[in-house]
């Protein structure tokens, strides 16, 4: 996406270490064991994120990556400003990038929807559709094209009955929360770099013996959301111009659940 905008080549470089570390504070099992180790060792994605990149000394060494990034001469405030939505990127290339890192179509949505709808047997467009699907305009930014809209509205609908179908339903609520209650309540005094290098293998074990009941408490890595289109284009195939990206979010709406 960054190389079809005509990004600069330090502006691409920030876009691709973006994608190498946007997953890098991910704990084994995935959002499951997420839920669980952030809760017992009163970490978020977000902290341990920013201290793996900053080579906080709480961390084991090999869970750093402060020591390579410096290397390479980047600037750590520029990087770490991508990964804040509320933070300000200013003005020009890099405010273009946080726009689009922080949109309804960010580049990990729309890898995640599609494996998804390929798991759930749904028609998700393709990630790749997308690759084109930007123009950069000097005034308002990226834009999204309208010959792409079509698309970006199928996207968001595949993902509104993605969540409401399969991934908000009661039942997987229940059953994602009570083993993620399992999880945490067996490694309540586990040091932070102990649980990110836990062996999903021994986690399973360790867990599975024990009775697992369903969870009448939501305990998630994040709560429950709907994904719907605004009324006012709730009938749209297509928008009638471009959109700007920034504004995106008033079309694509998320709520609690």
């Amino acid at each position: 996406m960054a190389e079809d905008l005509s990004l600069s080549a330090t502006t691409i470089r920030y876009a691709i270490l973006w994608g190498l570390l946007h997953d890098i504070a991910t704990w084994p099992l995935s959002h499951t064991g997420e839920a669980a180790f952030s809760s017992a060792t009163e970490t978020s994605a977000r902290k341990l994120r920013r201290m793996m990149i900053t080579g906080d000394n709480k961390l084991h060494r090999s869970l750093r990556v402060y020591r390579s990034l410096k290397e390479m001469g980047v600037d750590f405030d520029v990087l770490l400003a991508l990964f804040d939505k509320r933070a300000s990127s200013g003005t020009g290339e890099l405010a273009h990038l946080h726009n689009l890192l922080h949109s309804a179509l960010t580049p990990d949505t729309l890898e995640g929807m599609y494996r998804s709808g390929r798991a759930f047997g749904l028609p998700v467009p393709k990630p790749s559709v997308f690759i084109d699907s930007m123009e950069r305009d000097l005034v308002s930014g990226i834009r999204l094209k309208r010959n792409s809209s079509a698309d970006a509205i199928k996207f968001w609908r595949a993902k509104g009955r993605i969540y409401s179908h399969f991934i908000n339903k009661e039942a997987t609520v229940a059953f994602e929360s009570s083993w993620s209650s399992a999880i945490r309540d067996s490694y309540i005094n586990i040091d932070l770099s102990e649980s990110l290098l836990a062996n999903e293998k021994d986690i399973l074990r360790k867990v599975a013996h024990k009775p697992v009941r369903p969870d009448r408490e939501v305990f998630r890595y994040k709560e429950p959301l709907s994904y719907q289109i605004a009324d006012e284009y709730h009938a749209a195939r297509k928008f009638k111009d471009s959109f700007a990206l920034e504004y995106l979010s008033e079309v694509f709406v998320k709520g609690k659940s």
